[in-house]
């Protein structure tokens, strides 16, 4: 881990003590694989998340789904020549 607290460093002193699970989302939403786009979108906009955990059918964390990917595919069906798609 790089150590760049030279600016704040009773800030950078304090975030290296706080652990992921005191500041984490306890009520958390997530989407199953077999869910649409729609419906991807609609969870991130009625409850303001950025992201989404994606489930199988298993219940197994398959992937993040994100508001940038749901951009991205977005531009990508509307503007097939664009050059996000041409990043795939």
């Amino acid at each position: 881990m790089r150590k760049s607290g030279k600016l704040m460093p009773e800030l950078y002193e304090l975030m290296t003590k706080i652990k992921l699970k005191d500041i984490m989302s306890r009520s958390l939403r997530t989407i199953s694989v077999d869910d649409s786009v729609i419906t991807a979108a609609q969870l991130l906009l009625t409850h303001k998340i950025s992201g989404l955990p994606v489930l199988s059918k298993q219940g197994l964390l398959i992937s993040i789904i994100s508001e940038g990917d749901l951009f991205k595919a977005l531009v990508d069906f509307s503007c097939p020549t664009s050059p996000a798609t041409s990043r795939r």
